[in-house]
């Protein structure tokens, strides 16, 4: 009986894998709901595999358009009930594989979506990221091998994490987020004079640092208890933080 069962269900998801050979310059978006995985690999193609179940698979799609890529749930998806975000969260799964040696602008976002996303190796000109409602872990585990423009991040509701920011080697950063968790790793190789902006209400923020990393925060705003303003000798980079009611907490590790 169980096992009548499962072959129902697997009946139901849709299920498939796809690849793309991409240039560089080209633009990749994905818009998903459900679990999401990103994992860097060498090469020039890009590799999607998903499940999806059948009933939501008209909305889903993966499109090519000149220097553009687009994976994503289609504007007509809406989610309207709990019970559709559970089922989503149960069902709905997404392995991305980005290749390390083109260079590309990447955008990540989406609402009730849990990721896991190594971006540690690959060639990004541009990063944004935008989050309503999720639970998001990013990982640079090692340096982004071309400067890095530009980072935003915008989230809502969320739960974000960032290992080894450092490592995305970028120029001006910008994280702009409402009542969220925000926990950023600061370890990493980071571009001289780099700037970091952080501008947040009703958040909890933890700053997680190697003991001999050298940098600054520079605060503005109201009630925000917690970590002060922090001035180094020769620092790598600067961080600006503005906000208010926000809880800003501070932590010092070991390499």
């Amino acid at each position: 009986m169980l096992v009548y069962i499962l072959s129902i269900l697997t009946l139901l998801n849709f299920s498939g894998k796809e690849s793309v050979k991409l240039n560089d310059n080209v633009k990749v978006e994905i818009f998903l709901a459900g679990k999401l995985m990103v994992v860097p690999i060498p090469g020039e193609e890009l590799r999607v595999s998903y499940m999806v179940p059948d009933s939501l698979s008209k909305f889903f799609s993966i499109e090519k358009e000149d220097s553009l890529v687009r994976i994503s749930f289609s504007d007509s998806f809406k989610i309207k009930t709990l019970k559709q975000l559970k089922h989503l969260k149960d069902t709905v799964e997404f392995f991305i594989e980005l290749p390390q040696d083109v260079i590309m602008n990447l955008e990540i976002g989406g609402g009730a979506l849990k990721s896991d996303i190594e971006l540690g190796g690959l060639r990004l000109k541009k990063l944004i990221l935008e989050y309503g409602a999720g639970k998001v872990h990013v990982k640079f585990s090692e340096p982004n091998r071309i400067v890095m423009d530009y980072l935003e991040v915008s989230v809502g509701a969320s739960k974000i994490e960032f290992s080894m920011l450092g490592n995305a080697n970028f120029v001006k950063g910008e994280i702009n987020c409402g009542a969220a968790s925000l926990n950023i790793d600061l370890g990493g190789k980071w571009k001289e004079e780099a700037v970091l902006y952080i501008n947040s209400g009703l958040a909890s923020i933890t700053l997680q640092a190697p003991e001999d990393l050298a940098f600054n925060v520079i605060k503005e705003g109201i009630v925000n208890p917690g970590l002060g303003e922090v001035r180094t000798k020769n620092p790598k980079f600067t961080i600006y933080f503005e906000g208010a009611f926000n809880a800003l907490n501070y932590e010092v590790y070991e390499k």
